[in-house]
């Protein structure tokens, strides 16, 4: 089933504030612990990772970590103290002190030897108080679902024939997605059943509950279930002549209604009904914006450039 998605001419976006880190470098992700402390991931493919911290809501950041040849794509917290950074190849790091010093962590002798100069890490997710899930791959090749305990000493991985980009969870269920691959994932099992979807590239995922699930495709269309993966209806926008095609990189729900996604050429999309319909906005600049954050009624996008883009939620809501 298709429907159309309500689309007007796209708001051409100003109001939002420029935060420049590094000129020649792509930023990855930005994480807020705190309302005042932060880290943001990036760097260059195959050259090097960056990790830069604030302590003043985003205003300035500090180089906090390097890695030499490797991209960062991915920092994340479990608490206060605790986290761990992920990049390509499977570099994986934690700190245990807040993100001052950062520890590397060697998985390889566990890892087929096909994956070890191929795969990232690109996403993770806290399953519950003693374990991680992360999903892994790069160029549309094959890739892991990852679980880790807390503590960094034990690890099982599940490989998979696709690249895998999205993760999601809701109470006990869990959902992935990559390039032409959807899968709910048995934590008790340690594995992933795939669902009968293909042929789009899904880069993001977001279950609303254990049956309502929401997906984005990087070629500009949404996929919705509402029976846990049985059946989908895809949500297209109306083609439009001399506008700019959708190409998604990250969906982020706010909170049970309100979603934002980021893509190419300064794309952002707001939803305030579960992604039924999507609002477009194009920034005044043609950054590839390549993932989104909320902190305090803000969002951060982070980009090429060495650029994060500040926005007010509010701005999109009006």
């Amino acid at each position: 089933m298709f429907t159309l998605l309500g689309c007007k001419k796209p708001t051409q976006f100003s109001d939002f504030e420029t935060i420049q880190i590094q000129d020649d470098i792509t930023l990855r992700k930005v994480l807020f612990v705190s309302e005042d402390i932060g880290f943001a991931a990036g760097g260059k493919r195959f050259e090097h990772g960056y990790l830069y911290k604030t302590n003043n809501g985003g205003d300035t950041w500090e180089l906090k970590h390097e890695v030499v040849d490797y991209n960062l794509y991915e920092v994340f917290f479990i608490d206060s103290l605790n986290g761990v950074l992920l990049g390509e190849s499977m570099r994986y790091y934690y700190t245990e002190d807040g993100g001052d010093t950062w520890i590397r962590k060697y998985m390889w002798p566990k890892i087929p030897h096909f994956q070890k100069d191929m795969s990232d890490f690109k996403k993770v997710i806290q399953y519950n108080d003693s374990t991680l899930l992360m999903v892994c791959g790069d160029d549309y090749n094959e890739g892991l679902v990852f679980k880790i305990s807390t503590d960094h000493k034990t690890w099982t991985f599940e490989e998979k024939e696709h690249e895998l980009k999205g993760i999601t969870k809701y109470n006990k269920s869990v959902f992935v997605s990559g390039f032409g691959y959807i899968g709910e994932y048995s934590f008790d099992a340690d594995s992933v059943y795939q669902m009968e979807k293909h042929g789009d590239f899904y880069v993001g995922i977001h279950a609303f509950s254990e049956r309502d699930l929401l997906m984005a495709g990087n070629g500009g269309k949404f996929y919705q279930s509402k029976d846990r993966g049985a059946s989908w209806k895809i949500i297209e926008r109306k083609s439009k002549l001399n506008t700019k095609r959708w190409i998604i990189n990250e969906m982020l729900f706010v909170n049970s209604s309100e979603g934002i996604c980021v893509g190419d050429y300064g794309l952002v999309l707001y939803s305030s009904d579960k992604g039924e319909n999507w609002k477009e906005f194009r920034l005044a600049t043609d950054l590839m914006l390549y993932s989104v954050s909320e902190q305090n009624g803000n969002l951060f996008l982070t980009s090429d450039q060495g650029r994060i883009i500040k926005i007010a939620l509010e701005k999109l809501r009006e």
